[in-house]
């Protein structure tokens, strides 16, 4: 075995030695999807710096405590909860629900979001782990392609309409069987 192949081999191994503490900081530092753990009264225990960043908030362990109603519209804020009050109750998650934020500066994004709840090792529920992506790129895309297959279906039906409407001014014109 070459003498890389052990280099290799020996950093796995201590990769998969390494703190899960720490790699859950790494992790938290270094996604772009939104990822947070929130309690059973809805407050952020940690956040991922993306999250932060979206929030123009420099330090992510400032969120710590904070709930949606810090962040988000109070409808937007109050769904959320539903939603996480629901998984806590039921504990089933809910998974890449597609939902449209509004944001009190009236800004509009869209989001996948997946929620599971999280259990303390007894067994109890603590709270939810989420993970939110951002696809307001793909929401737009998506109704702009709606959009246009819409107009081609209005056009392809005024086009069948004339075809029709000529066919009718053809057969008053040129009277019997056309060649």
């Amino acid at each position: 075995m070459s003498e890389t192949s052990n280099q290799d081999s020996d950093d796995f191994s201590q990769l998969l030695k390494a703190s899960p503490k720490r790699l859950f900081e790494v992790l938290m530092e270094q996604t772009a999807d939104y990822i947070y753990i929130k309690d059973c009264q809805g407050r952020f225990i940690a956040v991922s710096q993306a999250l932060a960043d979206m929030q123009n908030v420099e330090d992510r362990k400032a969120i710590e405590g904070k709930t949606d109603f810090n962040f988000l519209t109070e409808e937007n804020a109050e769904l959320a909860y539903k939603d996480e009050q629901e998984i806590i109750r039921t504990d089933k998650p809910i998974i890449n629900k597609i939902e449209k934020e509004v944001w009190p500066d009236g800004k509009v994004t869209w989001v996948s979001t997946s929620k599971a709840p999280l259990h303390l090792t007894s067994g109890k529920t603590a709270g939810v782990l989420g993970i939110t992506r951002d696809v307001t790129t793909e929401v737009i895309a998506r109704k702009k392609l709606a959009d246009s297959e819409r107009q081609l279906r209005e056009q392809n039906d005024i086009m069948r309409s004339d075809y029709e409407s000529a066919e009718k001014v053809q057969r008053v014109i040129i009277p019997g069987r056309v060649p």
